[in-house]
């Protein structure tokens, strides 16, 4: 991720944009011809069984959402609308297989802590938030900077740049402060940088890009360190495997929500995108509100938030 939009901008400048979809047909086939090596994993006697109906049903739901955001983005309202009571009546219908179901897809007695839940919402919501850096950044180098593709792609790397190190400096950073305080202090950082990238005006020097961006990155990676350390933690043995899955989940519908949504913000506040550094800088402030409203509902509850 961090190597990323170093390398494309390299590959940009040297073969075009066929160069960066050209490099990748080698990476995708050297796993796949690296699996006939793989051992056969052994047959275990009894096996739970998938929750197939509950995952066609959240993925349908997804669906209708983002089709949803899509379409209202187009102005096409009465589709818009539609969809998304078809994504309300998808949630109700996943809600109900899983209550249901004996080995549910995703476990719903596991949110009865209103912190647990509300560290969900909050992976979510940051991750979100975060995506606004991946979805516009790009496009405001080409349009505002004459900073060529190398120099560019270099720029757009601090996010996941900053992601990494945020992740390698999680587990310390959890041992010093806490599990809870640094998800508090992820917020904080994620929240600063997407603020001051919102007020990068039309010609900011690279250094203020590198930063905000890096302090974006930075408070991501912290974050997905301390939100899996305290899922693992507060789970019981028998439900560690769904520590994985729903920080996938939660990461995975902030990401592709904030796709949908912040595209509709920007799209709204930029007028279709003829004025873009008004959509820009407000699509960003919307950005930023997120971990800060996080940040206040979490020390609104005291608790484990203000525990080491």
């Amino acid at each position: 991720g961090a190597l990323g939009p170093s390398l494309g901008g390299l590959l940009v400048q040297e073969f075009g944009w066929p160069g960066v979809f050209g490099f990748r047909v080698p990476i995708a086939l050297i796993p796949l011809l690296l699996l006939r090596d793989l051992p056969t994993p052994p047959r275990t006697a009894a096996r739970e069984p998938f929750d197939s109906i509950g995952a066609v049903l959240l993925a349908a739901t997804l669906v209708a959402l983002l089709l949803a955001l899509n379409r209202a983005g187009r102005g096409e309202t009465l589709v818009a609308i539609i969809l998304a009571l078809g994504a309300v009546v998808g949630l109700a219908a996943f809600i109900q297989r899983e209550r249901t179901f004996r080995a549910p897809m995703l476990p719903l007695g596991i949110f009865r802590s209103i912190d647990f839940s509300l560290l969900n919402l909050l992976n979510a919501l940051v991750n979100l938030a975060g995506f606004a850096a991946l979805l516009l950044v790009a496009y405001f180098l080409a349009r505002q900077t004459s900073l060529g593709p190398l120099l560019g792609g270099f720029v757009l790397a601090m996010s996941p740049t900053g992601g990494a190190i945020g992740s390698s400096l999680g587990a310390r950073t959890a041992a010093m402060l806490g599990r809870y305080p640094t998800a508090l202090l992820a917020c904080v950082l994620t929240g600063s940088g997407l603020f001051w990238t919102a007020n990068w005006g039309a010609s900011p020097p690279v250094w203020s890009m590198v930063a905000s961006l890096l302090l974006q990155g930075i408070g991501t990676g912290l974050l997905q360190v301390a939100y899996l350390d305290i899922v693992t933690a507060t789970l019981p043995r028998e439900n560690r495997g769904v520590a994985g899955s729903l920080a996938n989940l939660t990461r995975t519908l902030g990401i592709v929500l904030g796709a949908a949504g912040l595209t509709l913000i920007f799209t709204i506040a930029s007028d279709g995108a003829r004025d873009f550094l008004a959509g820009f800088r407000v699509t960003f402030l919307f950005a930023a509100s997120l971990p800060a409203l996080m940040l206040l509902a979490a020390i609104s509850r005291r608790g484990p938030w203000l525990l080491r």
